[in-house]
């Protein structure tokens, strides 16, 4: 039978007041921020948000999530975790490690705080297609409430812009590591030049893009709406991803 995403609401709602406390990621994307926020309105002080702020994190989507839990007004903890090796090398397996990693943190300091949930914003439409990183939330036993109930993205979107969250009309957003070509070694100076690159292209008025890094050339993808946006400024652009030094630029 087909459910209605206020009946999918009411649901989420039932679980997480079974679960009287609960750690939550929170990356300050639609997902999480929605998690965050029903988890707070149904425990109070009993849910906290937690983010991992590392090199594969810009500033720019730590300070909208510090900000966002603060509007929401949930318990927010960073912990600055630097990257390993295994994520490094930058195998197909990258996002595997890199939650395992980040829910090994969790739990302590989940055990730290007494907590005995801790939970992901993975949503419905995400098992439909192959993820490495859901892997590692399915091992370490992470529970996922939203996919429990069978929330999607548009669901999940449109039920957070009836509660006025901002994240109701966020780009789906990917770690900077994901812009760094498979097998070519991540290195904070390159997530550095790329988190540049992109705030460059952002200027521009263009909200949802990458800046590709391959061979230290530089490639922005956007969507066919913003490409107008960035043909009207092509000598800008290169002079700024000179400065940068990327080798080349293209689009």
């Amino acid at each position: 039978m087909h459910q209605t995403p206020t009946t999918k609401l009411k649901n989420l709602k039932a679980n997480l007041k079974q679960m009287q406390s609960a750690l939550i990621a929170y990356s300050g994307g639609t997902d999480s921020a929605f998690l965050a926020k029903i988890s707070h309105n149904t425990l109070k002080n009993k849910a906290i948000a937690v983010t991992v702020s590392s090199s594969l994190l810009p500033e720019k989507e730590l300070k909208e999530a510090k900000d966002l839990a603060k509007e929401i007004g949930i318990k927010h903890i960073i912990i600055k975790k630097e990257i390993t090796e295994k994520i490094r090398k930058n195998s197909g397996n990258r996002c595997y490690f890199c939650k395992k990693e980040i829910y090994k943190e969790l739990k302590k300091l989940a055990e730290k705080h007494k907590i005995e949930n801790i939970l992901d914003g993975t949503n419905f439409d995400d098992t439909k297609t192959s993820r490495p990183g859901i892997k590692a939330v399915e091992e370490l036993k992470i529970k996922t409430p939203l996919k429990d109930v069978k929330l999607t993205k548009r669901d999940i979107r449109h039920l957070s812009k009836k509660m006025n969250l901002k994240t109701h009309d966020k780009p789906s957003y990917s770690c900077l590591a994901t812009r760094i070509s498979e097998g070519e070694e991540i290195t904070e100076e390159k997530l550095k030049k790329i988190e540049k690159a992109e705030n460059i292209i952002r200027n521009f008025g263009i909200k949802d893009l990458h800046v590709r890094y391959k061979d230290n050339a530089a490639k922005i993808e956007t969507e066919k709406k913003y490409v107008p946006l960035i043909n009207n400024n092509p000598e800008k652009i290169i002079q700024e991803f000179k400065k940068l030094r990327f080798s080349e630029v293209k689009w």
